[in-house]
C-alpha cells in the first residue's frame, strides 16, 4: 500500500539537454507565431466578431480541453500526447502563410489551439517526473526561465523582421494612401 504522504521518486528522470531544449523550442516558436497572428488575422480581413471567436476557442481550448488530454495522457502515456500535439500544431502553422480567407484562419487557429492544448498537460506532467519533491522547484524554475529567455529571442526575431526594412518602406506600408 502506498503512504499518501510519501512520494515515489524510483521512476524520476535526470534533467537533460532535451528536455531543456524542448522547453525552449516550444516556446520560442509558440511565441513567433502568437505575435503574428493579429497581423495576418488583419491582412486577412478578420473582422472583430471572428476574432471574438477565434479568442474564445481558444480559452476553451487552453482552459477545458486540457483536462481531457491530462487525463488521456495519464492513461497512454505522456510522450506520445506531447508528440503528437507538437507536431501538429507546428504542421498547422506552417499553412498560416497560405491562407486566403478568413474562414481558412479561423478553422486553421481552432485547430491549433485544440493540437497545443493536447501538449501543454502532457509536458506539465513530464516536467514533474523529472524533479522529486525536494528538486521540483530548481526543476521547474530552470525550464520556466529558458522558456521565457526563448520567448524574448522570438519577439525580437519579431521586432527585427517587422522593422528590418528602410524607413522609408516602413512608413509607406504603415500610413493610409
Amino acid at each position: 500500500m502506498r503512504d499518501e504522504g510519501v512520494e515515489d521518486t524510483s521512476q524520476t528522470l535526470a534533467p537533460s539537454k532535451s528536455l531543456y531544449g524542448t522547453a525552449a523550442l516550444s516556446a520560442f516558436s509558440n511565441s513567433l507565431i502568437q505575435r503574428f497572428l493579429g497581423m495576418l488575422a488583419v491582412v486577412l480581413g478578420v473582422s472583430f466578431t471572428q476574432m471574438g471567436l477565434v479568442t474564445s476557442a481558444r480559452n476553451l481550448a487552453s482552459n477545458v480541453l486540457q483536462i481531457g488530454w491530462g487525463r488521456l495522457s495519464d492513461r497512454w502515456g505522456k510522450r506520445p500526447f506531447i508528440s503528437i500535439g507538437y507536431l501538429v500544431s507546428g504542421s498547422l502553422m506552417l499553412i498560416l502563410p497560405l491562407l486566403k480567407s478568413p474562414l481558412h484562419f479561423i478553422i486553421l487557429v481552432i485547430l491549433w489551439s485544440i493540437s497545443w492544448s493536447m501538449a501543454v498537460p502532457a509536458w506539465n506532467a513530464l516536467l514533474g517526473d523529472y524533479s522529486e519533491l525536494r528538486t521540483r522547484g530548481g526543476v521547474m524554475g530552470k525550464v520556466a526561465a529558458i522558456s521565457q529567455l526563448s520567448s524574448l529571442a522570438a519577439m525580437i526575431v519579431v521586432l527585427l523582421l517587422s522593422y528590418g526594412g528602410s524607413s522609408e518602406r516602413s512608413l509607406r506600408h504603415s500610413r493610409p494612401p
